[in-house]
């Protein structure tokens, strides 16, 4: 009866940071829309959004070319991968090419970030060390002005390499190793598919391997698996649309060069 209690608790706070988190990052996407979505804004003193910045600006207009069919890399440039600017074309297609729907974009991928941090949190030192991990992450996530709330692709990074850490965790507590391992590299797979940079976490999850596992040769081969795995499907798209060979100078020439 007292864990359950325990975990009525835990939940509890951790909805309410949720709410917290939505609360405080909605003075970016402007008071006239928060109030059209029934979100109460922390700030009220800009009556109009913030205006998008650059990459914002050109997550959204990247993704308004997608949904109109265009081809991303063969009719429209961009130096990173693929994945951010395919999210992003979700969120054009589901909310439209407008400032409140780019700004919106951030908050599920946040949340869902959250809800990793406080089950890793939780499963290593226990259930209340989830609480202030997620709050930590609700505030060093983000800040009181517009940067640290706008729709960058950090966001989709993080959540994709917090969830390789969760799969990274499980495999080491648990019996399933290989099929977690194999999830650990599609994830770190989808982070670098959204900034290269994340490419360096297959070095951090290699030395956990050496380090801890039992079984080395077949986790390693897990967990490169799934990233090679990821990655060719994602070429495969890229050569099915016509846009191989300009894929590969933007990202891989193009990226290199900045």
């Amino acid at each position: 009866m007292k864990t359950r209690v325990n975990h009525f608790a835990a939940s509890t706070i951790f909805l309410i940071i949720c709410l917290f988190t939505i609360i405080w990052r909605s003075h970016s996407i402007g008071t006239p829309a928060c109030d059209r979505l029934g979100i109460p804004s922390l700030s009220k003193s800009a009556r109009a959004p913030e205006p998008l910045d650059c990459d914002e600006a050109a997550y959204g207009y990247i993704g308004r070319r997608v949904v109109r069919g265009d081809v991303l890399y063969r009719d429209v440039s961009e130096n990173k991968p693929p994945l951010g600017y395919w999210l992003y074309a979700l969120v054009v297609r589901i909310g439209g090419a407008n400032e409140t729907a780019i700004r919106l974009a951030p908050i599920p991928l946040v949340l869902l970030t959250m809800i990793l941090i406080f089950s890793i949190a939780a499963r290593v030192s226990g259930l209340w060390l989830g609480v202030p991990a997620a709050f930590g992450y609700a505030l060093l996530s983000t800040d009181p002005y517009l940067f640290g709330n706008g729709a960058h692709l950090e966001h989709a990074m993080n959540l994709f390499a917090v969830g390789a850490l969760a799969c990274a965790l499980g495999a080491i507590t648990s019996g399933r190793t290989d099929r977690l391992w194999f999830a650990t590299g599609v994830f770190v797979a989808l982070a670098s598919l959204v900034k290269q940079v994340a490419t360096s976490h297959l070095l951090e999850f290699s030395l956990i391997i050496a380090l801890v596992s039992k079984t080395r040769v077949r986790s390693a081969f897990s967990l490169f698996g799934g990233f090679a795995i990821t990655w060719l499907l994602t070429i495969g798209i890229l050569v099915g649309q016509g846009a191989g060979r300009d894929a590969f100078d933007d990202i891989v020439r193009f990226g290199a060069a900045i």
